[in-house]
């Protein structure tokens, strides 16, 4: 056995296993209220140019059925603003952040996105409705979003030091740092096929996703993982009953006990993906990995 996939299982399984037994709530709500971007990232199967789903839109009521299911349960981690999109692209996105402040007061607000649309005035907006993460991958050369970014960070830092933003100047469209759940690939291939090859041995080793994160999308489908694209590990549907009920059902259950057999085979986009997390398999604050915490 790999020593990484060892030590897994002496320091971490039991923190695992107590996240299932004890129903604990996941470490970061994914909203994905709506399916675009606006990138040509050639590493990423919603970009522009990979983009198989229609381009739709969370009606209010499924987002807010979300939220109020996780105020139901007194819901205090992080909550995320986009999964595999652009999330300034959906003009609602600051009045759902502004009502989710009001509804979990408590729960730390984030948002990822390009920057291309993100303006000073769209900054304070965001800052504004409860924003308290912010996280900018500038992919573009154009040297005006550079500026504009610059802007940003100065009057975020001066205005308003408790928010914190990480913006990464040098981000490359043709980076690829993971296959993105085995579709991202540098082949003829489209990105809906899912490579039918493994890369490396990484996919025999358990993965924390599943542990950390719920993920929802546009028409209400709930799934565990944000490389999931498509939501092969879709668990359920947000009409199911509250999500966090869902997030612990008996066919989530079975995934996170798969995962921790190292077994990524029972659904294709685990069996051939790359991302490896065993190192950073440390589930604190109910499921919260080394990764995540470096941007608290």
């Amino acid at each position: 056995m790999d020593p990484r996939t060892l030590k897994f299982y002496e320091v971490s399984l039991c923190e695992a296993l107590t996240l299932i037994l004890e129903k604990k709530h996941p470490t970061v709500v994914n909203f994905e209220t709506r399916t675009k971007c606006n990138s040509f990232c050639e590493f990423c199967p919603a970009a522009v140019q990979n983009e198989i789903r229609e381009d739709t839109q969370m009606p209010v009521e499924i987002f807010e059925k979300v939220v109020q299911d996780l105020s139901a349960r007194e819901y205090k981690n992080i909550l995320c603003f986009q999964l595999n999109n652009e999330p300034l692209l959906d003009d609602r996105i600051v009045d759902f952040i502004a009502y989710a402040n009001k509804e979990l007061p408590e729960a730390r607000k984030k948002i990822v996105t390009n920057g291309t649309f993100l303006t000073l005035e769209k900054a304070k907006a965001l800052v504004q409705s409860g924003i308290s993460l912010m996280v900018v991958d500038n992919y573009s050369p154009n040297t005006k979003y550079t500026e504009a970014l610059k802007e940003i960070e100065a009057y975020i830092k001066d205005t308003h030091p408790n928010v914190n933003l990480s913006v990464q100047y040098n981000r490359n469209l043709k980076e690829i740092k993971s296959n993105r759940g085995g579709r991202a690939r540098t082949d003829t291939h489209k990105m809906s096929d899912i490579i039918q090859e493994k890369a490396n041995l990484k996919n025999n080793y358990p993965c924390y996703r599943p542990f950390s994160s719920l993920t929802t999308t546009t028409d209400g489908r709930i799934g565990l993982c944000c490389y999931d694209v498509y939501f092969d590990l879709c668990i359920g549907n947000i009409k199911d009953g509250n999500v966090l009920d869902t997030y612990h059902n008996e066919k989530a259950t079975k995934i996170r006990l798969e995962l921790l057999r190292a077994n990524r085979s029972f659904v294709k986009c685990c069996d051939f993906c790359d991302v490896f997390y065993c190192n950073d398999f440390q589930l604190r604050k109910d499921g919260l990995s080394n990764k995540e915490m470096q941007i608290q």
